[in-house]
């Protein structure tokens, strides 16, 4: 339905056009319109009446009562009304969720005693508990070869452990070194097309087909991935075709061979054509050094990867600064050292902004960037010539007087761009900020 143009009644009052009643009732025009081709009344659509949600006509009965809404029984037994939809979703009964009737305890876990730090648990839940961990989380990172003093937080997690621990130069790139037999070539099949994907790894098979069957938030969705969810687990094979390869270099090229060979870049699951490809789409340069992932470089220089990454997209730092080759110069904005304002003496210029109530951020700016003195970015003197421009336009409403009109919009709960709109379509500061009522329809 066009609305464009038609008047329209909202309460008690005819405007020429939803247009003007949404710019009378401060709402945006479309938002207007899709309420109204959605079904609701006029008086709905501007706020006027409440709406009303719709009913599904299903009636919920409890322990002799009946309910028309899951809200309403809730509300009946003062509980909210998310947390007992939320119990519902889990599997309980209305009553139990409502907490009419006791929800059956789960059978306590019996699982083996666990030793940490010369205390002895009857399960890993119970430890888990002692110490403040998700039962999940220890039983995985048990089952990971974790220490249970490590697994329960009281000694540090072990480094991340890879299937080759020892790297190799090979015209300036550092490649992971395994012993003879650990590259291997392996392939791939769905069972249902023929369609195929040749890879590489250095670990054992399973543990690489586990890999590909991750389908967790941070994994790359490729085309395997895909396929796998479509057709299921059961439908695709693992082969290794060859482990005869002497370097890492060697196993790309004999994976880059096989994907011309059987054309599994064209017509079957792999994404790249191997080899080279793939290293250089993931390569990480340190130096002169080139890693095949940054994951290696981490590992080579024995850093954690979560921060080289930080160091990295989050703080701007180089590759050689982030794995500390090279230092980090000191930050040239940040004011540094002791300072010595009006004979008191602070340890920081932070320490000093903190004092005289100064946010150390506008601190900084002013001393770096727009060159004030200490003394003009502490506010004890006048700011320098030309700065009050920055200072927002002074503006008198109802009589009272405001430094800016950011000041006063804040002052009537009002917002600021609305109210600077209003000001520069030639608004009165009382009309502008609400103070008085406008006569929007005189002009139509």
């Amino acid at each position: 339905m066009e609305y464009r143009g038609k008047s329209i009644r909202v309460g008690d009052k005819v405007y020429p056009s939803v247009l003007q009643a949404a710019f009378v009732f401060g709402l945006d025009y479309g938002c207007v319109v899709y309420r109204l081709g959605a079904g609701w009344s006029v008086d709905e659509a501007f706020g006027v009446a409440e709406r009303k949600s719709a009913r599904t006509g299903k009636k919920y009965h409890v322990d002799g009562l009946t309910f028309s809404s899951i809200r309403e029984a809730a509300e009946h037994v003062r509980l909210p009304a998310a947390l007992v939809r939320n119990r519902l979703r889990c599997g309980w009964s209305l009553s139990e969720a409502l907490q009419i009737t006791s929800r059956p305890k789960k059978r306590p876990l019996r699982g083996r005693g666990v030793a940490v730090s010369s205390q002895i648990f009857p399960s890993v839940a119970a430890a888990a508990e002692h110490f403040g961990i998700a039962r999940e989380k220890a039983a995985s990172r048990l089952r990971n070869g974790w220490t249970p003093e490590q697994a329960f937080g009281v000694e540090p997690q072990p480094r991340r452990r890879r299937e080759y621990k020892s790297y190799q130069e090979i015209d300036g790139r550092i490649l992971p070194r395994g012993s003879f037999g650990d590259y291997k070539l392996y392939l791939i099949t769905n069972l249902v097309n023929a369609k195929e994907y040749v890879g590489i790894t250095l670990g054992p098979l399973e543990k690489r087909w586990g890999e590909h069957l991750s389908m967790g938030p941070k994994c790359v969705d490729t085309k395997l991935k895909r396929a796998i969810r479509k057709y299921g687990v059961d439908k695709f094979r693992v082969k290794l075709l060859r482990s005869d390869a002497r370097t890492y270099l060697e196993l790309m090229e004999q994976e880059k061979t096989e994907i011309g060979r059987r054309q599994t870049y064209e017509r079957g699951y792999n994404s790249t054509r191997g080899g080279e490809l793939v290293f250089n789409a993931r390569r990480f340069r340190v130096g002169d050094k080139i890693f095949p992932t940054l994951a290696s470089a981490a590992e080579f220089y024995g850093i954690d990867e979560a921060l080289i990454r930080a160091r990295l997209d989050a703080m701007g730092w180089s590759p050689e600064e982030a794995v500390g080759l090279q230092a980090r110069p000191p930050n040239k904005y940040a004011p540094r050292g002791e300072l010595v304002v009006q004979g008191l003496k602070f340890p920081s210029h932070k320490a000093a902004a903190a004092h005289f109530g100064v946010e150390f951020k506008k601190y900084s700016l002013r001393v770096t960037r727009s060159a004030w003195t200490t003394e003009q970015a502490l506010e004890l003197v006048p700011p320098p010539p030309g700065a009050e421009k920055c200072r927002g336009i002074a503006v008198c409403v109802a009589g009272r007087q405001f430094p800016s009109i950011a000041s006063a919009a804040k002052h009537f709960g009002i917002c600021y761009s609305v109210a600077a709109a209003r000001l520069r379509q030639g608004w009165s500061p009382d009309l502008a900020f609400g103070v008085e009522e406008a006569d929007l329809l005189s002009g139509f």
